[in-house]
């Protein structure tokens, strides 16, 4: 197996390095993530639901109201949309807020939160 899987190695090794974007660290392919957000079937769903559940997370942070089914359910709601959307980066960052709810720390819950939320509204932005 390992014989298999070193000319793959070698191969993506070799190949030029993706040029990503330094907002959100995504891969920029020909026509940007922009355009592919804007093409998306989930185009919608994004702006509809996720400023929402980015607002719903600063509020429940804020107000030292945490609940952590409910920051947990929205951080897992989030992951879902950015996974269907293939931005890994936004799917990282809110599997990461969902080890911090799990382990009730409340400093890094914030920092995730903070992360997320400036990833989503850089992407919004872009998209317009």
């Amino acid at each position: 197996m390992l014989e298999a899987m070193l000319p793959l190695i070698e191969q993506r090794l070799a190949e030029p390095e993706d040029e990503r974007d330094q907002a959100t660290g995504e891969p920029i392919s020909d026509g940007g993530y922009q355009n592919q957000l804007q093409d998306s079937d989930y185009y919608a769903l994004f702006v509809e639901t996720v400023p929402d559940d980015v607002k719903r997370l600063y509020t429940k942070a804020e107000s030292g109201d945490l609940n952590m089914n409910t920051l947990a359910q929205t951080a897992h709601r989030l992951k879902g949309v950015f996974a269907m959307l293939g931005r890994e980066a936004g799917k990282r960052a809110c599997k990461s807020l969902e080890f911090y709810i799990k382990q009730h720390d409340v400093s890094e819950i914030g920092s995730e939160i903070h992360q997320i939320g400036v990833f989503v509204t850089k992407m919004l932005r872009h998209a317009r």
